[in-house]
């Protein structure tokens, strides 16, 4: 049931960035544009470009969301629509997280009303459909919860140098 309830919502998403073809706009095209920049700095400088780029790229806003979507662009090319496979990635992250979180406390159940109440809610599908900051770190938040609840089962230093990489 999980299994067909994230092959539903992503591919859901999947068809709809297939079809919409409106510009980027705004902070979306911003990224976009500083994405494209990160991942030319990289084809034509190497790690020390790359890392130039990104270390005084965005003057005013934070890097990561430039950088996330470099993989995608070597998966797919150099296409912006590559970048929202971003989006679909981190909102599986989410899922599974959920789903987790909810059978680790209520049961299976609990975890697929869960993964079915996130995948209706308009800021995980409806930011997919844009290359916004908010959908991967909703994914990272994600995360660094279900980390923090492991937290119960006994202290441990594994557990904290992976909270630290998340942060």
């Amino acid at each position: 049931i999980l299994a067909c309830l994230v092959l539903f919502f992503v591919g859901a998403t999947s068809i709809w960035l297939r079809l919409d073809r409106t510009p980027a706009s705004w902070d979306d095209a911003y990224y976009l544009n500083n994405s494209l920049l990160m991942y030319d700095s990289f084809a034509d400088g190497g790690i020390a470009g790359f890392m130039h780029q990104f270390l005084h790229g965005m003057k005013t806003k934070p890097p990561l969301i430039a950088a996330l979507p470099i993989p995608m662009y070597w998966i797919a090319g150099r296409r912006i629509h590559a970048s929202y496979f971003v989006n679909l990635f981190f909102m599986m992250v989410s899922f599974g997280v959920l789903f987790h979180l909810g059978k680790k406390y209520a049961g299976s159940r609990a975890g697929l009303l869960a993964v079915f109440m996130a995948g209706t809610m308009p800021m995980l599908y409806g930011l997919s459909h844009w290359f916004l900051v908010e959908c991967a770190l909703t994914g990272l938040v994600c995360v660094t919860i279900c980390l923090v609840a492991g937290f119960d089962n006994g202290f441990a230093w594994s557990k904290c140098i992976l909270l630290g990489f998340v942060f």
